[in-house]
C-alpha cells in the first residue's frame, strides 16, 4: 500500500492521474486486493502520512545571534598591543 500511495501522489503531483484514490483502487484491483471505501480511505490516509513525515526537512534551531565584538587594531581585551610589531604591552 505504502509503494501505491507514493506511486499516486508522484503520478498526481507531476499530472499524470487525476484522481490518487481512484489510481490506488485500480493498483490494488491488479493485485486482486479488494478493499471497502472505508478502508481504503484510512490506509491511504496512513500512507500519505507516512510518506508527509518522511519528506519534511530536519528543523534546525539557531542560537541566538550575538552581537559582533569590534576589535581595534592594536587591542586586545584587558592588554595593549603593539601595532607595528603586534608585542603585548603591559
Amino acid at each position: 500500500m505504502q509503494i501505491i500511495a507514493q506511486a499516486a501522489e508522484q503520478l498526481y503531483k507531476t499530472g499524470g492521474i487525476q484522481s490518487r484514490k481512484k489510481y490506488v483502487l485500480n493498483q490494488l484491483e491488479r493485485q486482486g486486493i479488494r478493499i471497502d471505501g472505508l478502508s481504503l480511505d484510512a490506509a491511504i490516509e496512513a500512507a500519505v502520512h507516512k510518506i508527509n513525515t518522511e519528506q519534511k526537512p530536519a528543523v534546525i534551531k539557531r542560537e541566538k545571534e550575538r552581537p559582533a565584538v569590534t576589535i581595534k587594531k592594536g587591542v586586545i581585551p584587558d592588554r595593549q598591543v603593539d601595532g607595528r610589531t603586534g608585542e603585548v604591552l603591559k
